[in-house]
């Protein structure tokens, strides 16, 4: 049997760190016993296979085979190569990652440690000056570089107090200064994400740690000097509302475009994030007019890289572009998108019903129902796709006149009904039965009947909460 570690290893490593570990492999590295060519060998013979990792090429007999051609077989040496393998792999990550900006400067701090408590005063210096170097060149204020400050001025103040004759602050007001601001940008951002997480399932919080009852209190002087702070804050503010006001939403849109520079893409990818669930809230409520804005977004965010993590689109994102696009009237674009970045969606078993449900979708708007109706996956294990695909599913009955409809009906109320809070917040509960409540009326009504049909329109527009507002408008309007 294969060494599982190892293949979980390769598994996962992406292009630039298998091309990285092959050069690794060419260099000069401390023997562990199996030669530098057979390890080579072998990790390329396990790459090849990647993802499915075929039992037929990768049978222990074909592998030595292969690794070691005619030489006499010697049982637990390929076993051996394995587990040498997989270290190298684990060296070779570790080393990478020590080559980061934040591991280059906590290389220097651990320096400066050690030369603090061994006396070298002038190499000390040598070493602070170079952290401080480091934060220099540091392109944004993020919360890595004020976690990189505080260390370093935390260091300053040690160094300080060795020699201290009851003389100077000894640097605590920096400490000081620097450990609020970090305090700040963590309980910002982790209270942001609790608000987020609020806003999508039930939560029993006590009051000291929900987020509706805690309301921060920043110095104005670092909410002008630090942008990421500002953005947090912001955020903060705007999520406390059960639907963010529109307005505030696109004033700070406006401001974050003007300070993308100076936040830097990891903290980038985290506002916009929060910015488009904002703007799917306030389309929730009816307001359609932010679509051209939102599809505008996400766009932007595509071509900068800000829907991506680690190269890849999640589900969701993938699933919200191609949304956004078919409800602006871009359907083109929809299906250059969903068919663009099919191959790039995380997730290993199910990213085939990812891209029928959005191909579904991009159908349903083009008015190839059956089309749609043919290729819709019937579940999902994810639970965003397995509600979207029953709300798109009895959207197609209707259209297509299915006799099934009203059976289709029945069943959805009774899931979205017996969903547990953790499956479905009560607010999506309410847009999901709403939408089906008011389709069901739609469909137990006569056409021509125009008292009927505006009784259901006014209805429809009173409800602030209906999922699939805009198509329901349309279904009503068929009926005049």
């Amino acid at each position: 049997m294969l060494n599982s570690h190892l293949l979980e290893l390769i598994q996962v490593l992406n292009p630039e760190e298998v091309a990285g570990f092959q050069k690794y492999l060419d260099t000069r590295f401390p023997s562990t016993g199996t030669s530098r060519k057979h390890l080579k060998n072998l990790f390329n013979l396990i790459e090849a296979e990647r993802p499915e990792f075929s039992d037929d090429k990768l049978n222990i007999k074909y592998l030595y085979i292969c690794v070691y051609g005619n030489e006499k077989h010697v049982k637990g040496k390929l076993d051996k190569a394995m587990t040498e393998l997989a270290q190298h792999i684990r060296n070779y990550i570790i080393f990478q990652e020590n080559q980061k900006s934040f591991n280059i400067f906590a290389q220097w701090l651990q320096w400066s440690i050690w030369l603090r408590a061994k006396g070298l005063e002038e190499r000390y210096q040598k070493a602070v000056e170079k952290m401080e170097y480091l934060l220099l060149q540091s392109p944004v204020q993020d919360i890595s570089y004020f976690q990189k400050r505080l260390l370093l001025e935390q260091e300053k103040h040690e160094q300080l107090g060795l020699a201290n004759q009851k003389r100077g602050d000894v640097n605590l007001p920096s400490v000081l200064k620097f450990l609020d601001i970090n305090y700040q940008l963590l309980r910002l951002e982790y209270l942001n994400r609790l608000q987020l997480q609020q806003k999508v399932t039930i939560l029993q919080l006590d009051e000291s740690v929900n987020p509706q009852f805690i309301h921060p209190e920043i110095p104005q002087t670092n909410l002008d000097e630090i942008p990421a702070l500002y953005a947090k804050f912001t955020i903060n503010k705007l999520l406390k509302h059960k639907i963010p006001p529109q307005q505030e939403v696109e004033e700070f849109t406006d401001w974050l475009k003007l300070h993308e520079s100076d936040l830097g893409i990891d903290s980038c990818y985290r506002f916009w994030a929060y910015l488009r669930g904002m703007y799917t809230i306030i389309l929730n409520t009816g307001k359609t007019e932010v679509l051209p804005k939102l599809h505008q977004i996400h766009r932007e965010n595509l071509e900068k890289g800000y829907l991506f993590y680690q190269g890849k689109l999640s589900p969701s994102a993938y699933k919200n572009v191609t949304f956004i696009a078919n409800a602006a009237k871009h359907h083109d674009w929809a299906m250059w998108f969903v068919e663009t970045y099919k191959d790039q969606i995380i997730g290993e078993n199910e990213t085939m019903g990812f891209y029928k449900f959005n191909l579904a979708s991009c159908y349903f708007e083009k008015k190839a129902f059956e089309k749609a109706l043919d290729i819709l996956p019937v579940t999902s294990s994810y639970s965003d796709y397995n509600i979207s695909g029953k709300v798109l599913e009895i959207k197609l009955y209707y259209e297509l006149n299915s006799e099934l409809l009203p059976y289709k009906i029945d069943a959805f109320k009774m899931y979205v009904h017996r969903a547990s809070k953790n499956l479905l917040s009560e607010s999506k509960k309410e847009l999901l039965l709403n939408f089906i409540n008011i389709l069901q009326q739609i469909y137990l009504s006569p056409k021509g009947g125009t008292t009927r049909a505006h009784q259901i329109l006014s209805r429809i527009e009173r409800k602030k909460a209906v999922a699939e507002k805009t198509w329901l408008r349309e279904k009503v309007q068929d009926l005049l």
